[in-house]
């Protein structure tokens, strides 16, 4: 197996915030051409940068996309 060097991040098209990663898998590039096909019909900017280069966060959007943001905790509880 090779050792990956590169990944794809997948990343917010409005504010920036990176939602998905995926190796630069030399060994399986069908995996890896899927993943990053994926990315791209869910309507984010892909990139490949080097492992290590990028800090992922796990906060999550800062833009009007993310649904959910700001909504009080339990908030999509259905209640019987």
């Amino acid at each position: 197996m090779i050792r990956p060097t590169h990944h794809y991040i997948g990343r917010c098209k409005v504010c920036g915030a990176i939602h998905s990663s995926v190796y630069d898998m030399v060994d399986n590039a069908k995996t890896t051409a899927k993943c990053v096909a994926d990315m791209i019909a869910d309507g984010m900017n892909v990139e490949r940068v080097l492992l290590g280069s990028v800090e992922l966060a796990m906060d999550g959007c800062d833009c009007a996309s993310n649904p959910v943001k700001g909504l009080p905790l339990f908030a999509l509880e259905v209640t019987p």
